[in-house]
């Protein structure tokens, strides 16, 4: 991870998940949680081009088999206590998750499911 996209407080080790989505700190920015550190997504208008279109490939293939929820690069997981991802795009499937209604309703800001498969445009 290139040292500008680290955020410097809270100091690098020491970021909680309250940090991670806290306004205060992040302000607006993307950002991921990862070993306590807080680093910040990358944006552009090509990784958002190539994004939505492997998004909506991926999702009308969900929808015609009704596999899954898919969703894009504002939706995050936590794999760890202290490491919460937020992918491009994502997969869950239907089988992965014990009430796939949790999918489609607002509740956690981040899962605590792993997805099942993740795309990141680099």
């Amino acid at each position: 991870v290139p040292a500008e996209r680290i955020l410097p407080y809270p100091a690098p080790g020491m970021a909680t998940a309250e940090d991670a989505i806290d306004p205060k700190i992040v302000g607006d920015r993307g950002v991921e949680l990862v070993g306590g550190i807080l680093v910040e997504n990358t944006v552009g208008r090509y990784d958002e081009y190539v994004t939505a279109r492997i998004l909506h490939f991926i999702q009308t293939f969900m929808d015609e088999q009704n596999l899954g929820a898919v969703t894009g690069s504002h939706d995050g997981y936590w794999f760890a206590s202290d490491t919460m991802r937020m992918p491009d795009v994502s997969v869950v499937l239907w089988d992965s998750v014990n009430d796939p209604d949790e999918m489609e309703e607002r509740g956690e800001e981040f899962l605590r499911t792993p997805p099942d498969l993740v795309e990141e445009v680099l």
